[in-house]
């Protein structure tokens, strides 16, 4: 025979675990679907990063900023154009496709040997992200290259604008510069 507490007991335990499981399976079976349709929306695929930003992957061109104006920061402390060179050569041959990056902070993006890629974007009231194409990275790259690269060297900074995120029709204006990591 058992005491009414121990019914009492068992029946407090199957209230809680259905709800507890209601909601586990509920979980489980949406995150695939959520994951699924965001895959069907975008031709590239999400990756989760360890840092704040959040990586996309794709083949192909994949521009989310305007032109860029460029200036020389080319000297002697700059980094080495072939550097620069070979992270071209790893966006083109199928590196991450977008970038979406967080406001506030400096953040640097690429990164091979001596040279680095950073950006940075003021906070704005509505905005919590900006994207940042491969092909937005590559071009500045390879035209900062053709325009001041000296004795193996190159440096440069410049502003673009580029999406903001959560999409809006307007655009945020965002610094970059290529330093000597």
């Amino acid at each position: 025979m058992t005491s009414p507490r121990t019914t009492y007991s068992n029946s407090m335990v199957k209230l809680i675990a259905f709800p507890l499981l209601l909601c586990y399976f509920t979980l489980t079976v949406a995150v695939p679907a959520e994951e699924r349709h965001i895959r069907e929306i975008l031709p590239y695929t999400l990756r989760r990063n360890t840092q704040r930003n959040i990586e996309l992957e794709s083949p192909g061109v994949i521009n989310k900023c305007g032109s860029s104006s460029f200036i020389s920061q080319t000297n002697n402390d700059a980094p080495l154009v072939v550097d620069c060179e070979r992270i071209v050569q790893d966006i083109e041959a199928g590196g991450p496709g977008i970038w979406a990056v967080a406001l506030k902070n400096r953040h640097q993006v690429v990164q091979y040997g001596t040279c680095g890629l950073r950006v940075h974007a003021p906070v704005q009231r509505g905005i919590s992200n900006y994207l940042i194409g491969k092909s937005d990275l590559a071009d500045v790259i390879k035209d900062s290259i053709s325009r001041f690269q000296a004795s193996d060297k190159v440096g440069a900074r410049g502003s673009m604008p580029c999406q903001r995120d959560p999409k809006s029709d307007s655009t945020i204006d965002v610094e970059w510069e290529i330093y000597h990591t």
